[in-house]
C-alpha cells in the first residue's frame, strides 16, 4: 500500500513539474492502464487523459499521437481524489502515521 501511495506522489510530482514547464504546456497528458477509484466506483484498466486541467476518460481503442501527448504507464497506480479534512480519530501520533499511510494528509 504504501509502495502505491509513493508511486502516486511521484506521479503528482512529475505531472505538476511538466505543468509548470512551458515546453509542455500544451500538451495532453494520457496516464494509460490505470486504476481509478472515482469515490464510488472503481475504474481498472482505463486511460485517462489530462487536457486544460480536466481529467477525461478515452476510449482503449483510440490511438495516442505521443507527438502530442505526454504518456505515463499507469499500469499497478490506483489514482484516487484526495482525502481532505477526513473524518479520524487520533489519541495517540501513531494514528497520524496510519492516517498518512492512508493517503489522509489533513486531519
Amino acid at each position: 500500500m504504501r509502495k502505491k501511495i509513493k508511486i502516486l506522489l511521484v506521479i503528482v510530482i512529475i505531472f505538476l513539474f511538466l505543468y509548470c514547464n512551458n515546453k509542455t504546456l500544451n500538451k495532453t497528458i494520457v496516464i494509460e492502464n490505470v486504476t481509478v477509484f472515482n469515490g464510488d466506483t472503481i475504474l481498472n484498466n482505463i486511460n485517462l487523459e489530462i487536457k486544460n486541467g480536466k481529467f477525461h476518460f478515452l476510449d482503449k481503442k483510440k490511438k495516442i499521437d505521443t507527438d502530442e501527448h505526454i504518456l505515463i504507464n499507469g499500469s499497478d497506480i490506483t489514482l484516487i481524489p484526495p482525502l481532505v479534512n477526513s473524518h479520524v480519530h487520533v489519541s495517540l501520533p501513531k494514528h497520524l502515521k496510519e492516517a498518512q499511510s492512508f493517503g489522509i494528509f489533513n486531519v
